[in-house]
């Protein structure tokens, strides 16, 4: 189960240090690429926030927005972070993302909910995808 772990965390595990970039960012909405060291683009996630994490955690949101990945702003804050899969599966790329993700082979998909504080507070919902290249616990 990876409801402790976050997904840098996954990928730091594997890859080293990560960076997100931002692809862009909406009102509650947020396209984001995790890259290794490399440049290597290992996820591309879209993120539904939910208005409970400006209501309830603004100062943390305004950190995700100016660029600090989600997990990471929580927890340096010391706010309890939770991720809890809803889907995991693996898929065929387009040959427009293998290109993008520079792999071939089958990536992992993941729908997940996000929840943080106590008590919960269900925050975000992510559709991520995963390079092939990343192993998915």
């Amino acid at each position: 189960m990876t409801d402790q772990l976050l997904s840098s965390d996954i990928l730091e595990n594997q890859f080293g240090p990560t960076s997100l970039r931002i692809l862009a960012h909406q009102d509650f909405e947020r396209i984001i690429c995790t890259v290794d060291s490399k440049g290597r683009n290992l996820e591309l996630s879209h993120v539904t926030f939910q208005p409970a994490i400006e209501e309830k955690f603004s100062s943390i949101y305004k950190q995700i927005r100016d660029g600090l990945s989600m997990g990471k702003a929580f927890r340096q804050n010391s706010v309890p972070f939770t991720r809890q899969d809803q889907n995991v599966s693996q898929v065929a790329l387009t040959p427009k993302l293998e290109d993008w993700f520079a792999a071939k082979g089958k990536a992992t998909a993941v729908r997940t909910k996000i929840y943080a504080g106590k008590p919960k507070q269900h925050i975000a919902d992510i559709f991520e995808l995963y390079s092939p290249l990343v192993k998915w616990p």
